[in-house]
């Protein structure tokens, strides 16, 4: 079996992102997921072999954020461009 793709989940809801574990598994994917996207951007930061990034639309950019928002999805965007040209490197989002 080829090596699982690598996918880093940004979402404020743990059960859905753990809902969505196992079923990935069935098409090689395997899912670390994060529940705001400080953690997230250090994760993937941390794991250059995350092939791509799946993002909340509405969700938390910091860890102690009490309330989602959909300015989240614009700076985790902001952010992996620009993490990934310094990488040279494309991430799909």
């Amino acid at each position: 079996m080829p090596q699982p793709i690598k996918v880093l989940l940004v979402d404020d809801k743990e059960d859905y992102c753990k809902s969505l574990s196992g079923p990935a598994r069935h098409y090689n994917l395997q899912i670390a997921y994060r529940l705001d996207w400080e953690t997230g951007f250090e994760y993937l930061q941390k794991n250059p072999s995350i092939e791509f990034v799946i993002l909340d639309g509405k969700g938390k950019a910091e860890a102690d954020q009490e309330v989602e928002h959909e300015s989240f999805a614009l700076k985790a965007i902001k952010d992996i461009q620009e993490y990934g040209n310094k990488q040279n490197k494309q991430i799909p989002f």
